[in-house]
């Protein structure tokens, strides 16, 4: 069987000048960009744990317990579990939503309080924002944090929680949920 002649390959050398790029491969970067741009990103994790309940401001990282994990991300691979610390994988806009309900912790006639914490760290400086609510100790209480924030590659996200009773403390059962979703460039 006769054996073909092995043809060298030369790879065109990469053009320093965007006006020397082939058209055809110009347009194939174009659509690589596009792509990449439209790449949705996307994270949302949830949990349920025993929470201890304080008589004084006492804020505790959630999701670093090594053990919950995302029930989504797009791209992936940006949420650290040890230390409940998401990293942006793209810059853009972000639509933030945390919310957290509280079991109720006593018999009544006692105010309590729940809050969540954003801790927001963006090019080296960090930032928080809060929410609270509170309420008499035998509902349920409900915090929410939402909001739009512009973030840069390699911003960091996590999040705090801090139950406080008049009198007494304990642990009470917390179901949370984090969601972040990239709005735009």
């Amino acid at each position: 069987m006769p054996r073909s002649i092995p043809v060298p390959y030369y790879p065109y050398p990469i053009p320093t000048n965007l006006e020397d790029i082939p058209r055809y491969l110009y347009e194939e970067l174009q659509r690589i960009q596009v792509a990449l741009l439209a790449q949705p990103v996307a994270f949302a994790i949830n949990d349920t744990e025993a929470f201890n309940v304080t008589t004084a401001v006492t804020w505790e990282r959630l999701f670093d317990d090594g053990v919950v994990v995302p029930v989504w991300s797009v791209p992936g691979g940006e949420f650290d579990n040890t230390t409940g610390t998401w990293t942006c994988p793209q810059s853009g806009l972000y639509d933030i939503s945390i919310h957290m309900e509280v079991s109720p912790f006593g018999a009544g006639n006692k105010v309590y309080y729940a809050g969540l914490r954003l801790n927001v760290v963006q090019d080296g400086v960090p930032d928080t924002v809060e929410s609270t609510d509170g309420g008499d100790d035998s509902i349920p209480l409900g915090v929410t944090l939402t909001g739009l924030i512009a973030l840069l590659y390699g911003d960091t996200l996590s999040v705090d929680a801090t139950v406080v009773h008049d009198q007494f403390v304990g642990t009470s059962d917390i179901n949370v949920g984090w969601q972040i979703m990239r709005m735009s460039g």
